[in-house]
C-alpha cells in the first residue's frame, strides 16, 4: 500500500487535470484560443497584460493613460510574468503570440496544483493518505477564488494560499530554519508583484501564524532569532513591496482613501451560507441570503459539520465522554496557530474592528486603506478551516476491520465540497464565453484586419475611444461601454497606439483630471497641453454607440477614415481637439446674436420669452472662493443641502430642462473628495412621498473650466408636485464642505447667452449655457 501512496501526488494532479478537461473542454486544453470573457475588468486585465509583455519598456506602462503612462504594479497585469515574457522574447519572439495561452492554462491548473499543495499539507498533518487524497482533490473544488477566473485573473491563483502555509510547515520541521525563511520570503515578494492583495494576505497570514505560535510556544516569544525569522518571512516582503512602490510611482495625486473599504466585506453569509444552488435556495428560505460578491468564501457543509462536531466533542468531553481523541489537533503548534491567525483575518474581512465605531483605527495603519477589498482576507479561512475538517474527521478511522466501511462514510465529508462546488464551475463555465482570442491575429475578425490598415503607429499620437473611458479615478471618471473598452483596447495592442484613456486602479487625481477635460468643450484652456509634445492627430475610434453631447462633438470635429459594422475609425487633429477656439465661438454668436430674444438679463434662442429661466450667482453665499463674481454657495457634505427650491406651477408639464451650475473641485491632496457627492433633481408629492427625477455624480462631469466643474441634469417636469428642487448630499461621515457657483436652469431645447465683458464693441467674454468663453 505504501508503494501506492507515494504515486498519490501524482495521480491527484492527474485526476484534477481530467477534471479541467472535461468541465472546460477546449478552453482548458486549447487555451490559447479563447478569451475566458471580454466584459468588465476582464478585457482590461487580458489587454494590461498582453501589451505590457510586448512593450519594451519595465516598469512604466506606456500604452493606456496617455500621455502620463501608468506604474504596472496598478493594472493587474502580473507583472511577474510580463517581465518574464520580456526576457524570454528576446531569444523566443514568437512567445507574444501565446502569451494569452499562458495564463488561461495557469489559471484553470491552479486548480490542479491547490489540490497537490493541500495534499502535502494534509499528509503533514498526518491524515490518512487515501482519505487526504480525495479531500485535497475537494477542497480544490470549492475554492472561492474560482469566481476571479472571469475577471480579476491575478487573483484567481487558488494554490497561493496552500503553497505558502505548505512554505511555513517546512520552516517549522525544519533544521535550516534560515533557508525556508528566506524561501518564504520570496514566495510572499512573488505574489506581490502577481497582485498585491495576494503579497499582503500571504504576509498576514504568515505574520499572525508566528505571532499565534508565540502564544503557544512562549519560549519561543524570547528568542532573537524566531524573531529574525519573523522579520525575513513577513516585514522585509512588505517593505520591498513598499519601498519599490515609493522609488518605482512616478504619478503624484492617488487617492489614499479610496473607496470600498467598509463596503466590499465579507460577512457571515457570504462565509457560512452557500451563494449558489442548490443549498442556496433551501437555505434562502430561512435567512433570506445577501452577499457580496467579492465576499464569497463560502467554506461548505463538510467545514460547518466539522465546527458543529468539534464543539458538540468539546462539551461531551466536560462530562468525560470523548466522541473523538482531538488532542493530537488541539495540540498541534502548526495547525492551531493557523486556524486562528485566519480567524482574525476572516474578521478583517468583515469590516472588523472598524464597524465598531472605530474607523479611526484606519488612520493609525494607512497602508489598510489601500486594500478596498478586504474581503479576500476571509480566502485563508476556507483553507485552514477545510484542512481542520479532513484533518479531524480522519481522527475517526479505525484500525480495525471496521476501518473501510467507517472510511466510505466519512467519504460524505469531502464528496459535499464536490457537490457544492460543481454549480460553482458551471456559473464559471457559462460565463467564459470562449470568444476568440483577439491578442493573436490569427482570430482576428476581419474588421478589425481591415481597420489595423488604417491604424498608423506613425502617424497617430495616441487613441481617443468612443464613447470615452477613465476609469481607476474615484474624483474624475467616465465609463464608457464594453464595446469601447475591448474595441479600442484590440486596435491599440496591435497597432501599437496608446490609448489617451485608463482603465486601471487608484490613477493620478491630476493626471484623471487633465484627461477627462479633454472632452471639454474647446472654450477652455486645457491642462494636458503641457504634457503633450508631440502635434500628431490623434485616432478615433467610435463603436457606432450612441455618445453624449461633448463626444458628439469631438466626433463632429474630426474626420472619418474607415467604417464597418462594428466601428468607425476618424482622424481628428492636434488642433480640433485641444486648442482654444474661443475667438471661432464668439464670432459664431455675433453671427446669430440678432435672432436672439431678451428675457431676464439674457438672450435666448427662438422668439418665445414664456419658457423658465433661472440664474443664481450666489453672491449672497457664505463662501469667498467662487468660480465667478464675490461670493458663492457653501454647505457640507454629510447634510441633505437644497441648492435651490423651484416653484413647480412656473414649470411646464412633460416638457424636459436642464440644471447646470460649478463645483469646486480642489482642496487637500489635489481635491481629493472635492467631487464625492450626489446631485439630484427632487420632487415631492402632495401626499409626501419624495422622488429623485434626476441624478448624477459631480465626479463623472466633463466639462472642467481650472479648479471647477461644470455639474448637469436633465429633468422632465411631473404633474401633481407639490415641492421641487435641486439637492447636494454626500457621504454621511464625510467633514469635507463643497463649494458651488452659477447655477443655471432653463428648458432644454433654449440656448441662454450674455455679454460678460466686451471693450470697444469686441466681446471679451460671453456667458452661453452656463459656459464662460474668454
Amino acid at each position: 500500500m505504501k508503494n501506492i501512496q507515494r504515486f498519490f501526488p501524482h495521480v491527484l494532479v492527474v485526476i484534477s487535470v481530467l477534471f479541467l478537461v472535461l468541465f472546460y473542454g477546449d478552453l482548458f486544453y486549447r487555451s490559447n484560443s479563447h478569451l475566458f470573457n471580454v466584459t468588465g475588468d476582464a478585457i482590461k486585465n487580458y489587454y494590461t497584460y498582453a501589451a505590457h509583455s510586448k512593450q519594451q519598456e519595465f516598469i512604466q506602462f506606456e500604452q493606456m493613460n496617455y500621455p502620463y503612462g501608468e506604474n504596472f504594479l496598478y493594472l493587474d497585469c502580473h507583472p511577474v510574468f510580463t517581465v518574464i515574457i520580456k526576457i524570454v522574447a528576446k531569444i523566443f519572439p514568437g512567445i507574444h503570440n501565446y502569451t494569452i495561452g499562458i495564463i488561461n492554462f495557469l489559471m484553470l491548473f491552479g486548480i490542479a496544483l491547490t489540490a497537490l499543495f493541500t495534499y502535502l499539507i494534509l499528509v503533514k498533518f498526518k491524515t490518512d493518505k487515501l482519505f487526504a487524497l480525495f479531500g485535497a482533490f475537494a477542497i480544490s473544488i470549492l475554492s472561492p477564488q474560482l469566481f476571479r477566473i472571469t475577471s480579476h485573473f491575478a487573483l484567481s491563483y487558488s494554490f497561493f494560499i496552500p503553497l505558502t502555509w505548505f512554505l511555513y510547515i517546512r520552516f517549522r520541521e525544519s533544521e535550516n530554519k534560515l533557508r525556508w525563511s528566506f524561501i518564504i520570503m520570496a514566495n510572499s515578494i512573488f505574489w506581490y508583484f502577481i497582485h498585491g492583495y495576494m503579497g499582503m494576505i500571504t504576509v498576514a497570514f504568515i505574520f499572525l501564524t508566528f505571532l499565534i505560535n508565540f502564544l503557544f510556544e512562549k519560549k519561543k516569544f524570547m528568542l532573537a532569532r524566531e524573531w529574525m525569522y519573523l522579520f525575513i518571512q513577513t516585514i522585509i516582503p512588505l517593505a520591498f513591496f513598499y519601498i519599490f512602490i515609493r522609488v518605482t510611482d512616478t504619478h503624484p495625486g492617488r487617492n489614499d482613501q479610496p473607496y470600498g473599504i467598509l463596503t466590499y466585506v465579507a460577512n457571515f453569509q457570504s462565509v457560512f451560507l452557500p451563494s449558489h444552488p442548490p443549498l442556496k435556495n433551501f437555505y434562502n428560505d430561512i435567512f433570506k441570503i445577501e452577499t457580496n460578491w467579492e465576499g464569497w468564501a463560502y467554506i461548505g457543509i463538510g467545514s460547518i459539520l466539522f465546527i458543529l462536531a468539534y464543539v458538540l466533542n468539546s462539551v461531551l468531553k466536560i462530562f468525560r465522554i470523548r466522541m473523538v481523541k482531538d488532542a493530537t489537533f488541539n495540540n498541534d503548534k502548526i495547525l492551531v496557530p493557523s486556524l486562528i491567525a485566519s480567524v482574525i483575518l476572516l474578521f478583517l474581512s468583515m469590516g472588523y474592528p472598524f464597524k465598531l465605531n472605530m474607523e479611526y483605527l484606519l488612520d493609525w495603519f494607512p497602508i489598510i486603506n489601500n486594500f478596498r477589498g478586504i474581503a479576500r482576507f476571509s480566502w485563508p479561512f476556507y483553507y485552514t478551516i477545510s484542512i481542520s475538517t479532513i484533518v479531524f474527521f480522519s481522527l475517526l478511522l479505525p484500525s480495525g476491520k471496521s476501518r473501510f466501511v467507517v472510511f466510505i462514510i466519512l467519504l460524505f465529508i469531502p464528496f459535499s465540497y464536490i457537490l457544492e462546488g460543481l454549480p460553482h464551475h458551471e456559473t464559471v463555465r457559462k460565463k467564459m464565453t470562449g470568444y476568440p482570442n483577439l491578442f493573436n491575429a490569427k482570430y482576428l475578425p476581419e474588421s478589425f484586419i481591415q481597420g489595423l490598415n488604417f491604424a498608423d503607429s506613425n502617424k497617430y499620437q495616441a487613441i481617443v475611444p468612443l464613447p470615452f473611458f477613465h476609469i481607476g479615478c474615484e474624483d474624475y471618471k467616465a465609463i464608457g461601454t464594453d464595446k469601447s473598452h475591448i474595441t479600442s483596447m484590440v486596435i491599440s495592442y496591435h497597432s501599437g497606439i496608446p490609448i489617451m484613456g485608463n482603465y486601471s486602479t487608484n490613477t493620478s487625481i491630476i493626471e484623471s483630471k487633465n484627461l477627462i477635460q479633454v472632452l471639454s468643450p474647446n472654450c477652455y484652456n486645457k491642462a494636458i497641453i503641457f504634457d503633450i509634445q508631440s502635434r500628431k492627430p490623434f485616432l478615433v475610434v467610435h463603436t457606432n454607440e450612441d455618445l453624449n453631447k461633448y463626444e458628439s462633438d469631438l466626433l463632429f470635429r474630426s474626420q472619418k477614415i474607415f467604417s464597418c459594422g462594428d466601428f468607425t475609425l476618424y482622424s481628428i487633429s492636434y488642433d480640433n481637439l485641444l486648442v482654444n477656439n474661443s475667438k471661432t465661438l464668439i464670432t459664431d454668436y455675433q453671427k446669430i446674436k440678432d435672432h436672439l430674444t431678451a428675457k431676464n438679463g439674457f438672450m435666448v434662442s427662438g422668439s418665445d420669452t414664456s419658457g423658465y429661466l433661472f440664474f443664481d450667482s450666489f453672491e449672497n453665499g457664505k463662501s469667498d472662493t467662487t468660480h465667478t463674481g464675490m461670493r458663492a454657495m457653501k454647505g457640507q457634505f454629510k447634510k441633505y443641502t437644497p441648492v435651490v427650491n423651484i416653484d413647480p406651477k412656473k414649470l411646464t408639464v412633460d416638457k424636459e430642462y436642464t440644471v447646470s451650475f460649478w463645483m469646486y473641485n480642489q482642496g487637500e491632496k489635489f481635491g481629493q473628495g472635492a467631487l464625492s457627492s450626489m446631485a439630484f433633481v427632487q420632487t415631492k408629492d402632495r401626499d409626501g412621498k419624495i422622488n429623485w427625477i434626476s441624478t448624477t455624480n459631480p465626479a463623472r462631469s466633463v466639462v472642467i473650466d481650472g479648479d471647477w466643474n461644470l455639474v448637469e441634469l436633465t429633468f422632465k417636469m411631473p404633474s401633481a408636485v407639490g415641492e421641487l428642487g435641486v439637492y447636494i448630499k454626500g457621504d454621511d461621515k464625510s467633514e469635507k464642505f463643497f463649494y458651488l457657483d452659477d447655477l443655471l436652469i432653463k428648458e432644454k431645447d433654449v440656448d441662454v447667452y450674455k455679454v460678460i465683458r466686451e471693450s470697444n464693441g469686441i466681446i471679451k467674454e460671453l456667458f452661453a449655457n452656463n459656459n464662460f468663453i474668454k
